[in-house]
């Protein structure tokens, strides 16, 4: 499993941690096809379109920070 993160060294370092090897901290999305899940934190507002093909194509995508989940479980 090839794993990219956004523009976020701390969620390479849980991956890594839970054993997944192939983990890339990107910068950007250009070569987000060559990995089967992006995880991120947060998207510009340009990069949507990017990450919607991504999924389309069959990757998996995971949302690292969902302030509002956290708001919700924790009132």
């Amino acid at each position: 499993m090839r794993v990219a993160t956004l523009r976020s060294p701390a969620a390479a370092g849980v991956f890594k941690a839970i054993g997944c090897a192939d983990v890339t901290v990107v910068q950007d999305l250009a070569s987000v096809r060559d990995f089967d899940i992006l995880a991120f934190n947060s998207l510009k507002a340009e990069e949507v379109d990017a990450v919607c093909a991504f999924v389309r194509q069959g990757g998996g995508l995971i949302e690292s920070a969902l302030g509002w989940g956290y708001m919700f479980y924790h009132k």
